[in-house]
Parts: C-alpha cells; sequence; structure tokens
C-alpha cells in the first residue's frame, strides 16, 4: 500500500468515526432564522467532516492509479506513531472540553501537538515555547470569539 492509499483510507476512516460520535460531543441547539430553515450546531463540522471524506476518496483514487501506472512499487515506511498520537490527541480534547473547559483543554491540546511534531521531543528552551505558543494561541482564540464576537465557548470545571 502506497502512501497516498494509506492516507486516503484514514482520512475517509477518521471523520466517519467523528461523524458516530458527533452526536455525542455536540449538544443541539438550533438557530432560526424563519419558520422553515433552521442550523443546528452540527452543521459546521459535518460540513467539514463530509469535505474531508471527498478528499480522502480523492486521494485514495489518485494513490491507486500511482500504484497501477508503477509495476514496480517501492516500500514506503509509513511513521504511524504520530497519526495515532494526533488522533488520539483530537478524540481527548473534544471528549474532555465539556468536562475541563475550553482554555484549559486547548492549552494541553496544544502543547502535545507541539510535542509530537517535534518527534517526542522537547528540550527546556522548546518546552518554554511551546507552552507560550500554546497560551497565546488559546487566549487570542479566546479574545477574538469569546468576547469580540460573543460566542459562547464550553466552560468547565476549571475555566
Amino acid at each position: 500500500m502506497n502512501k497516498k492509499i494509506a492516507t486516503g483510507i484514514f482520512m475517509i476512516c477518521f471523520p466517519l468515526v467523528i461523524l458516530l460520535l458527533l452526536p455525542i460531543l455536540i449538544v443541539e441547539r438550533e438557530i432560526s432564522f424563519s419558520k422553515t430553515v433552521a442550523i443546528s450546531s452540527e452543521l459546521l463540522p459535518r460540513i467539514v467532516l463530509a469535505t474531508m471524506i471527498l478528499c480522502g476518496v480523492g486521494i485514495t483514487v489518485e494513490g491507486v492509479k500511482d500504484r497501477r501506472a508503477k509495476r514496480k512499487e517501492e516500500a514506503i515506511k509509513i511513521c504511524w506513531k504520530p497519526i495515532i498520537a494526533m488522533s488520539i490527541v483530537s478524540l481527548a480534547y473534544a471528549c474532555l472540553m465539556p468536562f475541563i473547559g475550553y482554555f484549559v483543554s486547548t492549552v494541553i491540546a496544544l502543547f502535545i501537538s507541539i510535542w509530537i511534531f517535534n518527534n517526542f521531543s522537547l528540550d527546556k528552551k522548546k518546552c518554554l515555547m511551546a507552552l507560550a505558543v500554546s497560551c497565546t494561541t488559546s487566549v487570542l482564540i479566546y479574545i477574538v470569539f469569546a468576547i469580540l464576537l460573543r460566542v459562547p465557548v464550553p466552560s468547565g470545571l476549571l475555566f
């Protein structure tokens, strides 16, 4: 299996899992603009996940075409460790946010993501930089959405 096919299959399967969990993770709040149109809080995530699935299908088809074009396929070593780690971080982030709140869960998830993308190693300087980036990003997003746009963010036990 070549890299494109593996990526495509992952981009099909991961959103499908999230789509199955979506009714559990999102509390239904409807915003009605008229009597005939109702937009629920699940609309945007469903659109994003459907787009990911379509991209996954496209990447898989492209990988199959490439594979057919090349009779000899080189063995490609896929590093699954970061992919699995980011999937776990994403699921944990989505599941824990209602309990511990947006701010704390986002800082933790961003810090762990930076650690994963640095090949699971951070020296003291990079660790402080990752913590600063995580906190700054979370604060900026909180200010823009919660304060300026007045969009409610999940609050939990900690914040």
